[in-house]
Formats: structure tokens, C-alpha cells, sequence
């Protein structure tokens, strides 16, 4: 497997713009929940996604939408995080191509760093015939981030 870099997912980066302002007042107006919560109530490890491409304008109606019981995560005072992601894929992007394809059967294999927390991940996400994504995940040294999977991998059998 070799990795690639994915870019920079920047909620706390200084993009600025619209979509920005929508972010920024849809986290400001709800109330705070703690990852401790989180993790608590809906760790979120299996789980069905679906991903849409809203406008700014879209996204205001759809939060407004949401009622007062959608809280936003927050910690240490935070409420948009940034986090760098490394992927790992075969020469010939085997993964890639999958998920390009829209197989149903498929995985993804990837470090992901948290920047705002420090907390660093090694990661297999698994994408099943029915939708579900199921997430194997193992806490690693951020210096390990991007570097061979090797590893990681070979803590998941100790």
C-alpha cells in the first residue's frame, strides 16, 4: 500500500465566504455537548452515511430545521476542528477506483490527525452490501501519521 495525502478537511482554517458565516452561526446558536457524551450515547462506529452538497443558504434552512435538541460537539471551547488525513491505497488505486465505481463491498484504510487535539488515528473504515460503514479505529504516535501502515497493523493482532 502506498499513501496519499488527502488535503486539509479546514472547518477552523481561515476560509472565509459564506459557507464559512453559515458554519460559524449554526455551531455559535446550539448548545455544547462533550466528547465524553458523544462517545457515551452514539459512538458512531457503525453507522449508515450519506453526504450531501448543500448551498450556504441550504445549510441555514436545514440547521433552522433541526430543532433545539441537535447540539454541536465541544471541546476545550472548540467547536470546529481541523484534522489531516493520509490514505492508504494500492500502485493501481484499487480503493480509489472502488468508491469511484460505487461499489458496494469496499474499505478504506487511512491516518488521521486531529489538529486542534493532537489525537492521531489509524484507521479502517469497512463499507458493507447494505450500506453500513463500520470503523476499526487504534489510537497512534501523530509522528506515525502518513508513515507505513505497518505498525499500526501490527498492533491490532497483539
Amino acid at each position: 500500500m502506498t499513501a496519499a495525502p488527502q488535503d486539509v478537511h479546514a472547518a477552523g482554517t481561515g476560509h472565509t465566504g459564506r459557507a464559512r458565516q453559515a458554519l460559524e452561526e449554526a455551531v455559535a446558536r446550539r448548545a455544547p455537548i462533550q466528547l465524553e457524551e458523544v462517545i457515551r450515547e452514539a459512538a458512531l462506529q457503525t453507522r449508515v452515511d450519506r453526504k450531501f452538497l448543500l448551498t450556504p443558504e441550504q445549510f441555514t434552512a436545514m440547521v433552522q430545521k433541526l430543532g433545539k435538541d441537535f447540539r454541536i460537539m465541544q471541546i476545550e471551547g472548540l467547536r470546529t476542528f481541523r484534522y489531516e488525513s493520509v490514505y492508504f491505497d494500492t500502485a493501481d488505486f484499487e480503493q480509489y477506483r472502488a468508491h469511484r465505481q460505487g461499489r458496494r463491498r469496499r474499505y478504506k484504510v487511512r491516518s488521521r490527525t486531529y489538529v486542534d487535539t493532537g489525537l492521531s488515528m489509524f484507521e479502517i473504515k469497512t463499507k458493507g452490501l447494505r450500506g453500513n460503514t463500520v470503523k476499526h479505529r487504534i489510537e497512534q504516535d501523530p509522528a506515525d501519521c502518513g508513515g507505513s501502515p505497518n505498525a499500526a497493523c501490527a498492533s491490532w493482532t497483539r
